[in-house]
């Protein structure tokens, strides 16, 4: 009788036995807040990565970096940053990155920028940027936008000459973002 009773419990004991909960697993490509979503391309290795609050940004902060071909001198590095922003629209958020590129770097040359819309139709600006001179001279190209509370930058940068446009703007286009939810979280 004991052992036509041993499978039977061990049955009941299944049923009553909650299931393991997956965890969702860490995904080194994508980048997620509550304004904004970026997936960075197969080929580029996330190195550094934080959460931050953005309604207490007190400076740029630098959220992302990703690196294609480490270590080499063909090196690109991708980056999301985010910096707190008291204007109204896109137009002086594009003008204030502007002024502080040129406040920034010595010899910094805009050669291009473009208005554009991201994947799911927020406004934003595409920008070619050659900084340095000679051997060290970098080309740098970044897609800018205002939500509403912080500016936002997705930037590439390689040597000028390795790093394409076309290079760059494939890397970066797997963005959406929207107004930032104050309140809202």
């Amino acid at each position: 009788m004991k052992s036509a009773l041993a499978p039977l419990l061990a049955l009941v004991l299944l049923a009553v036995t909650p299931a393991p909960v997956a965890t969702p697993s860490f995904d080194p490509h994508a980048y997620d807040d509550p304004a904004m979503h970026f997936e960075a391309p197969a080929d580029y290795y996330l190195v550094a990565r934080q959460q931050v609050d953005s309604t207490k940004l007190e400076g740029p902060t630098t959220v992302a970096v990703w690196l294609k071909f480490p270590r080499q001198p063909n090196m690109r590095t991708m980056q999301i940053s985010f910096e707190p922003y008291d204007g109204k629209d896109m137009t002086q958020y594009e003008t204030f990155v502007e002024n502080t590129l040129r406040e920034q770097i010595d010899g910094v040359f805009i050669s291009s920028k473009k208005q554009f819309a991201l994947k799911n139709g927020m406004p934003a600006y595409f920008m070619a940027v050659t900084s340095g001179s000679g051997f060290d001279s970098m080309r740098i190209y970044q897609v800018t936008w205002f939500d509403g509370l912080r500016g936002v930058t997705i930037s590439i940068r390689g040597r000028l000459g390795e790093l394409t446009e076309d290079e760059a703007r494939a890397a970066m286009s797997d963005v959406t973002a929207v107004r930032y939810p104050i309140g809202r979280l």
